[in-house]
C-alpha cells in the first residue's frame, strides 16, 4: 500500500542518519558483492576530496510513480585548484555511521576531478514503491 511504502521510506530514512557519500576511481567495477575493503582500496585522492557526512535525510515525500523516496541534500566534490594529484571519478558509495556498505552507483561516464572548478554533484534519492 501507499501507506506501506512510506512507513518504510521512514524507517530507512533513520537508519541512513550520518551515512558517508565516499567516491572511488575509474577503472573499480563495484558488485554487490564486493566488500568495503575492496572499495576502501580505490578510494578517491585527488587534493580536494574528502568523504561527505549526511547527517539527516529528508522526510518521505510521495513520488510521481506510486510510492515514496527520501533524498539527502546535494552532495558537492569541488576542486579549488588544479590537483597535483587528479582522479578520474567512476563512482559514489554510501556507508552507514557503523562503516557498512549500503549501497554504490557508478557513473557514466566517469567525472575528472582534475582541474580547478571542476565539481561533481549528487543528489542521493531512495525510491519505495506502493504495493
Amino acid at each position: 500500500s501507499i501507506f506501506g511504502a512510506k512507513a518504510t521510506a521512514a524507517l530507512k530514512q533513520a537508519a541512513l542518519a550520518n551515512s558517508v557519500a565516499k567516491l572511488f576511481k575509474d577503472g573499480f567495477i563495484p558488485s554487490v558483492t564486493t566488500p568495503v575493503a575492496a572499495f576502501d582500496a580505490e578510494e578517491c585522492d585527488f587534493d580536494d576530496y574528502a568523504p561527505i557526512t549526511m547527517v539527516a535525510w529528508n522526510a518521505p515525500a510521495l513520488a510521481s510513480l506510486p510510492g515514496y523516496n527520501i533524498d539527502s541534500a546535494l552532495l558537492r566534490w569541488v576542486c579549488a585548484a588544479d590537483q597535483a594529484v587528479g582522479n578520474s571519478v567512476g563512482g559514489i558509495w554510501f556507508e552507514n555511521a557503523a562503516g557498512d556498505l549500503l549501497d554504490f552507483v557508478i557513473l557514466d561516464p566517469p567525472v575528472p576531478m582534475m582541474l580547478m572548478d571542476q565539481v561533481l554533484e549528487w543528489v542521493p534519492l531512495e525510491f519505495f514503491p506502493a504495493g
